[in-house]
């Protein structure tokens, strides 16, 4: 069962870094769609895609391993804020790949989105240290 949370904090770790890295550019280079065509940027999109998933499938394992976590009330916003996250990784990939298109009408939406990503990402982080650090 620990290999499974070093699994799952590894594996959080990389996708946070993976979403930073990503944001990053996307920022450095929103105006020159060109500049965004490039295989270093498809990867870290198709990564962001790869360890969100990875990330959710080692969650749900520990959660059927452990069912306790469903009784700590200090957890149902990191699981809820965790899901959101995941979701808007999608979201976001499906709006980039739009934009890079050509279809010029998403780059609010990830310019939107992309911040506030981190944001929710920083926090399930947070509260994940949290709730390791500090139980009650």
């Amino acid at each position: 069962m620990e290999n499974l949370f070093v699994l799952h904090r590894w594996a959080t770790n990389i996708f946070i870094i993976n979403a930073m890295a990503s944001t990053i550019i996307w920022v450095l280079y929103r105006s020159d769609p060109d500049k965004l065509k490039t295989p270093v940027y498809g990867r870290l999109i198709s990564g962001e895609n790869v360890f969100s998933s990875l990330v959710l499938l080692l969650g749900i394992i520990i959660l059927i391993k452990s069912s306790v976590w469903f009784s700590i009330p200090k957890f149902h916003p990191k699981l809820t804020l965790g899901l959101i996250a995941i979701v808007m990784v999608h979201i976001i990939r499906s709006k980039t790949s739009s934009y890079l298109d050509g279809n010029l009408k998403y780059k609010l939406w990830v310019d939107i989105l992309r911040p506030l990503q981190l944001a929710i990402l920083g926090m399930v982080y947070f509260i994940g240290y949290y709730l390791n650090h500090f139980p009650s």
